[in-house]
């Protein structure tokens, strides 16, 4: 029988690692499903354990593990920062293009008094 802890443990941060659902047919109890992560192609849901910071992927036939370094539930920024720094630049990059167009109706409008 394979040991869960021991194979999780072993998952070092920010590494993927592939189980079949031969290998893995069900996730450890502490998985729970969540839409706190990217979507990916193909993927059925996504699942994480907070306690062992491991965020899993149902891709139907296998499961992709990878643990993060910060909780997104206790850590957000954080998470964002070391976890997850796309999301965050498309963040940023949103703010930058609004903050943007509300200073340029700003000056816009002035222009016109």
């Amino acid at each position: 029988m394979i040991d869960l802890h021991e194979i999780f443990n072993d998952i070092p941060h920010s590494v993927k690692k592939r189980f079949s659902k031969e290998e893995i047919p069900v996730l450890p109890s502490c998985f729970k499903p969540t839409i706190l992560g990217e979507p990916r192609w193909g993927m059925i849901a996504q699942y994480r354990c907070a306690c062992m910071n491991l965020h899993a992927y149902d891709f139907g036939d296998h499961w992709e593990i990878h643990r993060d370094k910060q909780n997104p539930l206790t850590h957000p920024i954080e998470h964002l920062v070391e976890d997850a720094p796309r999301v965050l630049g498309a963040i940023v990059g949103v703010g930058a293009i609004v903050a943007g167009a509300a200073v340029y109706q700003l000056f816009k409008s002035r222009k016109k008094e």
